[in-house]
């Protein structure tokens, strides 16, 4: 009694993925969350913070979901209680952010005053070519976050024909914008 969840419903909401259980998907409709899960389909209801629960089903069960949140404070992981363990599902990355022709478009040079930043396509993945190189993570939208650091995010910025013109580098609440170059 008197809980409520750290966030919006529709935060919540998107697949969540487990390499050995595969997806659970969480959907949002009329200011209600359910769950999906291989067989079983549920309605959610809030029951402590982020923690969420399904009815007592007479055939599935009742079941346990606890949200986590990143460095960044959004949704990122789902827990169940499966198999007698506790089984982390991680917030599946918007799948565009994987399409090799769209990581080519955002491939390029970047400037910003003095600072430049190169940006390539190494193996499926953007890196940025510094010493040593960092590896950019699809997180969302059209952001992802620097595997070596996962508090620093890149958003690339895109122009109303849907180029990218620029992205923005967001690391300890500051911000540096940096244009493309041709």
């Amino acid at each position: 009694m008197g809980t409520s969840p750290s966030h919006a419903l529709a935060d919540y909401a998107g697949i969540f993925e487990d390499p050995a259980y595969g997806r659970v998907h969480i959907t949002c409709t009329n200011d209600s969350l359910a769950f999906k899960f291989n067989q079983y389909e549920l309605p959610l209801y809030h029951y402590h913070y982020d923690r969420f629960m399904t009815p007592d089903d007479q055939l599935y069960g009742k079941w346990s979901l606890m949200f986590s949140t990143d460095a960044q404070g959004d949704i990122s992981q789902l827990k169940i209680s499966l198999d007698e363990k506790e089984v982390i599902f991680n917030r599946v990355a918007d799948p565009r952010l994987r399409d090799p022709d769209f990581l080519k478009k955002l491939a390029g040079q970047y400037e910003n005053g003095g600072s430049r930043a190169v940006i390539e396509v190494k193996n499926g993945e953007l890196v940025i070519m510094s010493a040593p190189p960092q590896h950019l993570n699809p997180y969302k939208g059209n952001m992802f976050r620097i595997k070596e650091f996962s508090d620093q995010i890149v958003e690339f910025i895109f122009d109303e024909t849907g180029n990218p013109v620029g992205l923005k580098v967001t690391a300890d609440g500051n911000s540096v914008l940096m244009n493309k170059m041709l």
